[in-house]
Formats: structure tokens, sequence, C-alpha cells
């Protein structure tokens, strides 16, 4: 009735399986031969066995997967033999009779090498757990913590949504030298067939790093739907502030990230927002007096034609300084086909607000490429000749091997923008703007953070 992690090489030599276990094995700096026998309670369902992830060290290490009890030599039979180039990891194997056997020979090495397997009964009758159970982490303070504050990883066919909320994250990881800290991120999170994450409400300041999420998922039904919203992220150093990125080899990943106020961050080399290979919605967010390679980047799909889009629209940028030497730019658009709308461009320390890539990086043909700009049009660059917006955007227009930016037509002023007279993501009421930051904090915290950026507290 075991529903959790088993050591291979634990004692126990025999086990009784119900629905699931999952097996890993970790090396260590000894040679080892170990094997384990799952039995099924009543005898009657036979057994799979499917790699999660492997890291054997070479070839001469095995995994050996028996039909069957090993020590009955009559009656056991070799399904699968997986070793470190095998092309068996990822192979559903299953038994004919209701018992299982892995034999496991490994030498001695680093424990950064391993396994982790997943035995099941079959046919699968349950997933393990109700489809709505969720990890839930609210109203709490992590703070100064030496390797982060949140180290989350998930793996396996189906995993609860994760629930981020009302949390203070300050002063997490430590700058060792250069660029080089303890960590990737305050919170970071490895997620596989996850398909929903919330991260609302949250203080996020101090750390080396903000949020860093990277999603991977077998099929479109577990993909990743994502919601970052409300959140105050601020003098956060040495990272990105937020970085989410999906693998290659995996669907779509979603994610839509809003209303939330970005201040202060200093990125240095790294730029300071990462949206990376998954179909993202960059909406009325707030970004002043940011530091950066450049302030966001949203890049990932090369090669790939999407019947979606990745879009920026309703967002104010004032005041960012981006510091990559060749192409200081706010933001870094590395797909064709991306929109952005709506949108205030007002940092005159930077060279350019928006700088495309080679085409080439991107998948267009020469032929191809005038059928594939990024849609800029209706922002308002703090300009409002043709020459003048032309030049706050390095595309085509510039060098031949760069994509192309449609700008026009452009807003003459801001006015159609603004909620009133208040920049995207303010709300005017009566003659006054308001922006409604959800993230926890003390009065006195609230009252100084709203004063270093020349407004006050109501």
């Amino acid at each position: 009735h075991i529903f959790g992690l088993v050591d291979v090489c634990d004692p126990a030599k025999e086990i009784v399986v119900q629905e699931r276990v999952v097996l890993y094995y970790k090396y260590n700096n000894k040679p080892v031969s170990c094997v384990k026998i799952f039995y099924n309670e009543f005898r009657v369902k036979p057994f799979g066995f499917r790699l999660l992830q492997l890291n054997l060290l070479n070839s001469t290490d095995s995994i050996s997967v028996y039909d069957g009890d090993i020590y009955n030599k009559a009656r056991v039979r070799l399904v699968a033999e997986i070793t470190a180039d095998s092309p068996l990891e990822k192979r559903f194997v299953t038994t004919r009779g209701p018992s299982l056997s892995i034999r496991v020979v490994a030498s001695g090495a680093s424990e950064n090498y391993g396994f982790i397997a997943e035995i099941v009964t079959t046919p699968i009758s349950a997933i393990g757990f109700n489809r709505d159970v969720q990890h839930n982490i609210s109203y709490s303070a992590l703070s100064h913590n030496w390797q982060g504050a949140l180290h989350y990883v998930s793996a396996g066919e189906v995993n609860p949504r994760v629930t981020l909320e009302w949390n203070q994250i300050t002063n997490n990881c430590a700058k060792l030298y250069g660029n080089f800290t303890t960590c990737l991120g305050a919170v970071t999170m490895d997620l596989q067939n996850t398909q929903n994450l919330h991260f609302r409400n949250n203080l996020v300041r101090g750390n080396q790093g903000g949020l860093w999420v990277r999603a991977d998922s077998r099929g479109s039904a577990t993909s990743l739907k994502g919601w970052i919203h409300h959140n105050l992220f601020t003098e956060n150093d040495n990272g990105p502030a937020l970085s989410v990125e999906g693998r290659q080899s995996s669907p779509y990943q979603e994610v839509t990230v809003y209303r939330n106020y970005w201040a202060r961050n200093r990125g240095f080399i790294h730029n300071v927002i990462r949206l990376n290979q998954v179909v993202s919605n960059f909406t009325f967010n707030y970004l002043h007096n940011n530091l950066g390679s450049h302030i966001l980047e949203v890049s990932g799909f090369e090669r790939v034609r999407l019947p979606f889009y990745q879009t920026t629209s309703h967002n104010g940028f004032y005041w960012n300084f981006a510091v990559e030497r060749d192409s200081k730019g706010t933001v870094i658009a590395g797909t064709a086909g991306q929109q952005y709308v709506d949108n205030i461009f007002f940092n005159p320390d930077n060279d350019y607000e928006i700088i495309t890539v080679n085409r080439s990086l991107a998948g267009i043909r020469r032929e191809d490429v005038w059928k594939t700009p990024i849609d800029a049009r209706n922002n308002y660059w703090g300009f409002n000749e043709t020459i003048a917006v032309s030049g706050r955007i390095r595309d085509r227009s510039d060098e031949p091997h760069l994509l192309e930016v449609d700008f026009r037509p452009f807003q003459m002023n801001n006015r159609s923008i603004l909620s009133g007279k208040c920049p995207p993501g303010w709300d005017l009421v009566a003659d006054t703007c308001y922006i409604y930051i959800g993230a926890p904090m003390t009065f006195q915290e609230a009252r100084d953070f709203c004063r270093t950026m020349h407004q006050c507290l109501m």
C-alpha cells in the first residue's frame, strides 16, 4: 500500500503495491547490485514500468526489468535492459503476470547521477489523487534563505495545481562574486505536467533574482496555464525579476502576466523580465526605473508558425535603463508575429524601445520576411513624427537581416491609451490616479515605498 518514494537499494526486498509507487536510485561512492520485487495486492493485476528521469553514469550500469520473481528462474522473463545510451528511456514496459522485478547494477559515482521511475498496476484505476488537489503556499514570510525561498520540482503524469499568494519573499539568496549567485531566483519552479500555476499578491523584494519558472508537459491536456498578477517586484538584483520558459520539445505553455508593478530591479547582464518559449499575454503592467540588459524579452518558437500570438498590451514602460552595449533597447522581440498594442514607451536613456533579432534565428526565409512582421501598431513612443518613432525601433529598416516591425499607425499622443490622465495599470478616481498593489507590507514599508516612487499611500 505504499504511495511515495522507494529507494531501490533499501533493505526491503519485496513490496506490495496497490496502485502506484515511485522508485529511485541516487549514486554514491560504492558500486551496488540491488533487487526489488513488486507484487500486486491480490496477485491479479500486471505491472507497468516507466522512467521519469534517467541519468546513468556509463554503459556498464544498467536497469533490468523482469516479468515475474527474479529468483524464480523457471517463470521469470527479462522484458527490458536499460543502459545510459538505451533508446528505451521513454518506453512504457508492461508485464504479463502480477509481479515485477527490478535489478540495478551501478558503479560508484557522484550523487548527481541516478534515476526516477514510476511503477503502476495496469489498467490504471486512478491517478492517485483528485484533480482538484493543489499545493498552496500562502500568508508566509520567506526571507534570508541562502539557496532561495522556495525550490519546487514536479514530475509524473498529472500534478496538482500550485498556488502562491499573499507571501513576503524578501532578501533571499546571496551574491558570491561578479554575477554569480547562490540560486537562479528567490522562487524556482521546474514544473512537469502541472496544469495551473497561480502567483498572485506577493511581495518579491531584495532578492538575487525573483520568480524563475520552467514548464514542460507530455501533452496539451497537461500543459501549463499560469497566472501571475497583482505582485510587487522591486529591488531584485543580478537576475531576472521574472523568468518563464517552456521546453522546445513540449506543447505550448501559456502564461498571463497582468497588473504587476516592477520598480528598481537591477538585472545587470540579465533581462529584467524574460518570457521564452511560452505563449504569453503581458498586459496592464507598470514598469518604472528598472535596469537590465533589456527590460523585457519575448522570444522562443523559432521556426514555428503559431496559430496564436505572444501579446504585450496596455503596459507602461517609464524611465527604464538598458545596458546592453550594442543594443540598448527596452524590449527585445525574438519571434516573428508578436503583437505590441496600446503600450506607452518613455525611456529616454535607451537608444531604442524595440529591437529585433536576426531573422535567420527566427527561422524566416528571405522571401517571407515581409509576411511576418512584428505588429507594433497603435503604441505611443514619446514622439508624434514618423521619423522620430522609426528611430526608436531597430529592425529591418536599419539592418536587412533583422525582423521587420510594423509600427504605423502610431498614437500621436498618449491620450487614448491613458485611463483619463493615468498611465496603463492605473485608474482615475475624481482627479487622482490610483493603482492597487496587492503585496503584503506593513504600513511603514508601504509608505516608504510609495515615497521612493514619488507617490503617496492612500
